[in-house]
């Protein structure tokens, strides 16, 4: 179905979806890197590449799915949440871990 629409973001998230099931986040990744790469994905879209990424604890790209779906919709409480979740394992506080960027956290304040 893929080699006669290319496109279908519908057919390209099951390809995902797939590809988790059969352990192949490699694979998974990147379905949702060209999916968002069409540029054109709505705040829902981007909130079911996030939940993907999330799914495959790939916290720090689920944090950009997350927040380009709240920039689209920035009253949806699920893609709010599921960004500061992905924010929070992302960066376990602690001695040693990793710091977030700087603003992430100011950002999602203010949204």
């Amino acid at each position: 179905m893929l080699v006669d629409d290319p496109e279908n973001l519908d057919y390209l998230s099951q390809l995902a979806s797939l590809y988790i099931e059969m352990d192949q986040p490699e694979e998974a990744k990147g379905v949702y890197e060209r999916m968002a790469a069409t540029g054109n994905l709505t705040g829902v879209e981007h909130y079911a590449i996030g939940v993907g990424l999330y799914t495959m604890e790939d916290y720090p790209a689920a944090i950009e799915s997350f927040g380009a779906a709240v920039d689209l919709a920035t009253n949806d409480r699920d893609a709010l949440e599921m960004w500061a979740r992905s924010i929070q394992l992302a960066y376990p506080q602690g001695e040693d871990m990793p710091e977030p960027p700087a603003g992430a956290l100011e950002e999602m304040a203010v949204s």
